[in-house]
């Protein structure tokens, strides 16, 4: 395209010369024509018309030589064409081909495999209008980014204005200055918290010495004079009640168990929902039992510690049961008797008791002098 605009400005230069030149002549010939004419009418000399005549030469020399300037420019201008023309199409389209690659790769034009002309052509047209979207999409693109700087400059602007930051100081030198601020707060944090961990270590050290403290107390009390066998009789108290429980309960028929409140030992009615009642509100004879069932208990006591007690004196107490609870009363001294080599002596009036005993000592008072007698063994 660009040998063929030259081609065709060399010829209307050369177009212009060739006028340009015929116009010359033209007025040469009329010039020397009047000339000729004028020098016949007044007879005269013609050294002036040649001056003239010799500077119409000049002006036709000149043009001469701008017409054969425009010849040698068209004969550029042909010879352009001809090497371009004499170049193969084929290679120049693939060039340009390749050179429109990038771009199209870049837009997503699928270049044309076809080197035709009617595929070129929509190629090029499919680039072009992709570009033109690119361009459009770019410049949206552009537009929102802006608006979204400004956004942000305004929302920084009223982040810096709610946190009291001046939103012209320069923002590193700020950030610097509070990175400063929060390593001195975060090494002071480090100092309390050490400070912290070394308290609760004193406070662990002080509830620890603290306990020891109650513990030492306690421990004082406890062997203070007289404590310790004190604490000693009442665990033995305790025991006392439990194993006298168990006897009770079956001299009573399954009604009593024994309770040991502030060490007095008191009865639980099992018959009269669990109730607890003192031993003097208790019978003659559910006392006499009570009473047994404690010295039965202490016999089962002592033999659990290895030891052994080789004897009971049981005085009394007999006569107010009645034969119910006399019978058990005697079934338990029986056992008593029969658990190892062990003593067991009642003092008592009553009749039934000579029954079921069989070693029986009978005694008296001497009329004369009052003494006790054996009347019979």
């Amino acid at each position: 395209a660009r040998a063929e605009s030259a081609v065709e400005a060399a010829e209307a230069t050369l177009e212009r010369a060739t006028a340009a030149a015929d116009e010359a002549a033209a007025a040469h010939e009329a010039s020397s024509a009047a000339l000729g004419e004028a020098v016949e009418a007044v007879g005269g000399s013609v050294d002036d018309p040649l001056v003239a005549l010799g500077a119409t030469r000049e002006q036709w020399e000149a043009l001469q030589g701008a017409r054969k300037a425009a010849a040698e420019s068209l004969r550029e201008a042909e010879r352009a064409a001809e090497a371009a023309s004499a170049a193969d199409p084929a290679v120049l389209l693939a060039d340009l081909v390749d050179a429109a690659r990038p771009s199209a790769a870049l837009l997503g034009v699928t270049v044309p495999r076809d080197p035709a002309p009617e595929a070129l052509s929509e190629f090029f047209t499919a680039l072009d209008e992709a570009a033109a979207s690119a361009r459009e999409a770019g410049r949206s693109r552009i537009k929102a980014e802006e608006e979204r700087l400004a956004s942000a400059r305004s929302a920084r602007t009223s982040a810096l204005e709610e946190a009291g930051v001046d939103p012209e100081v320069d923002p590193a030198a700020a950030h610097g200055s509070a990175g400063e601020r929060l390593a001195a707060a975060a090494a002071e944090s480090r100092m309390h918290a050490a400070r912290i961990e070394e308290l609760e270590r004193l406070l662990r050290d002080a509830e620890r010495t603290a306990r020891a403290a109650v513990h030492l107390d306690r421990l004082r009390a406890d062997l203070a004079p007289g404590k310790f066998p004190q604490y000693l009789l009442d665990e033995r108290r305790r025991g006392l009640a439990d194993h006298g429980s168990e006897h009770l309960e079956v001299l009573s028929g399954g009604r009593y168990r024994f309770v040991l409140e502030d060490n007095v030992f008191k009865v639980r009615d099992l018959t009269a929902a669990d109730v607890v009642r003192d031993a003097d509100t208790l019978s003659g004879g559910e006392l006499f039992l009570a009473s047994l069932a404690l010295a039965l208990g202490l016999a089962t006591l002592v033999g659990l510690d290895r030891g052994t007690l080789e004897a009971f004196f049981i005085d009394e107490g007999f006569g107010s049961l009645d034969d119910d609870s006399l019978e058990l009363a005697m079934d338990g001294l029986e056992r008593m008797a029969a658990s190892g080599d062990r003593l067991v002596v009642v003092v008592s009036h009553v009749p039934e008791m000579r029954e079921r005993i069989g070693d029986l000592v009978e005694l008296s008072k001497d009329p004369l002098t009052n003494d006790t007698v054996v009347i019979r063994a």
